[in-house]
């Protein structure tokens, strides 16, 4: 059986992106500079883009990177411009689908007030019978807790 990836590494009790927090730790360490690039910090940004959100765990994420790693000035400035913008779209774009548009109707346009006639009703009364059948139910029934089932037969009568 395969062993299952776990997505999120703890360190010092808090969850993190274990993705984001290894690519950091590749682009800080061996024959590089120890500092994060403009290009690194593009390929750090795509990896937050990836499942079109930004969840708190890549915001702590990214703001654990920001303290814990050094970036170029260049690529700082960069990045902390592009994940402003991008966060900003997605709220912005989580509020356009959150908006409802409301209408209010006057108590003189309410449908039950004024139908129009063009909508075919007809002046019925509806009236509602309740028809209450148990026989031979709980005899033919495997289930000790069955019981009876009620029918609701609406007829309409001309006034």
């Amino acid at each position: 059986m395969a062993k299952k990836e776990n997505y999120y590494i703890t360190i010092k009790g808090r969850k993190y992106d274990r993705k984001l927090i290894q690519l950091a730790e590749e682009f800080t360490s061996g024959k590089r500079d120890g500092k994060i690039s403009i290009n690194d910090a593009k390929r750090l940004l795509k990896i937050v883009k990836d499942n079109n959100a930004y969840t708190d765990i890549e915001k702590h994420t990214i703001e654990y990177i920001r303290e814990n790693y050094k970036f170029t000035e260049k690529s700082d400035e960069w990045f902390r411009s592009e994940i402003r913008k991008w966060a900003a779209k997605k709220v912005q774009e989580a509020k356009k689908k959150s908006d409802v548009e409301s209408i209010l109707v006057d108590d003189s346009e309410a449908p039950e007030i004024n139908f129009p006639s063009s909508w075919g009703e007809d002046k019925t009364e509806v009236v509602e019978i309740t028809q209450t059948s148990t026989i031979g139910w709980r005899e033919n029934s495997n289930f000790s807790s069955a019981t009876s089932h009620s029918k609701k037969i609406k007829r309409s009568f001309q006034l």
